[in-house]
């Protein structure tokens, strides 16, 4: 049987959806299916055995690395979200506000494609030199869904942050600036 933490992205969907469709119709076999395993040579009791399992399976959270190997090519992470750039914090709020459920293009904001330069690599600025689209598709077909919500989940938990930095810096400021409008009318 096949670890639900060796999914794909893309097969980690499928699975999530197919999950949806048993619930509606009870019907398990495409399931199994993605799961490689044959419901035909199976027992009733192997049969529910197995389906208790796939149903109860979970993504382990594996931690985050400064660089993946997804399809052929190596990406780096950024995994520091205060340097960021602009253009990755906004397309990364676009997307939480359009479908959290879209880890391929979440994860596309922090994983840079690497070019491989004699025996160094390079890597370009954010969505510059690269096909974004074509990262984002690399990214579904190719990632495992362990490594994927683990950096989602790592940024997610960033972007929260920062965001509330952002809150409390700009809090501070109007504040700051409310005092000197309140000593300028007391002199």
């Amino acid at each position: 049987m096949k670890n639900i933490n060796r999914f794909t992205i893309k097969e980690y969907k499928e699975y999530v959806t197919l999950v949806k469709e048993y619930s509606e119709t009870g019907d398990a076999g495409a399931i199994f299916k993605l799961f490689d395993l044959d419901v035909s040579k199976l027992t009733v009791e192997e049969f529910n055995k197995n389906l208790e399992l796939i149903l109860k399976s979970e993504v382990k959270n594996i931690g985050v690395k400064p660089y993946y190997f997804i399809g052929k090519r190596r990406y780096k992470a950024d995994l520091n979200i205060t340097n960021i750039k602009a253009g990755q914090f906004i397309d990364l709020q676009n997307i939480i506000k359009r479908d959290k459920e879209d880890l391929a293009s979440l994860i596309a904001c922090f994983l840079i494609p690497q070019n491989k330069k004699f025996f160094w690599y390079t890597t370009p600025l954010y969505s510059t030199g690269y096909d974004i689209v074509g990262v984002i598709e690399e990214i579904e077909n190719n990632m495992t869904i362990c490594e994927a919500k683990s950096l989602s989940d790592f940024f997610l938990f960033q972007s929260q942050r920062l965001l509330k930095v952002t809150q409390d810096y700009l809090k501070k400021k109007k504040m700051k600036e409310r005092l000197k409008k309140i000593k300028k009318q007391t002199i």
